[in-house]
């Protein structure tokens, strides 16, 4: 199964995901994507950023920081992410105070 709630938290907040879909996290209060992560079969995920300051860390399920990324301004920036493993379980978090607020979203 998957979460389809990220929550608030910073690095003591691990949550797991199982992604299967589209990821979108917003900001507080904003219906506007901030953070979009799409995972795109055989272990390969788009990571779409449009966020003011987010510090965003991907871990596998064993713990091991796979991606990071720190971001800053306005601009749109986009990643591709190819995961070493099948089956995409994998921890995301932001650190320091962005505390954001996400749900799966079918974006065909």
């Amino acid at each position: 199964a998957y979460s389809n709630q990220f929550g608030y938290g910073n690095y003591s907040t691990l949550k797991k995901v199982y992604l299967t879909q589209t990821q979108t996290l917003t900001r507080d209060n904003e219906t506007k994507p901030e953070i979009s992560i799409k995972y795109l079969g055989r272990a390969n995920i788009n990571i779409h950023i449009q966020a003011t300051d987010p510090d965003l860390k991907i871990y596998d399920a064993q713990g091991r920081l796979i991606w990071q990324v720190k971001h800053s301004g306005n601009v749109k920036t986009s990643y591709q992410l190819r995961l070493q493993k099948k089956g995409i379980y994998f921890y995301i978090f932001e650190s320091g105070n962005y505390k954001t607020r996400g749900k799966i979203l079918n974006l065909n």
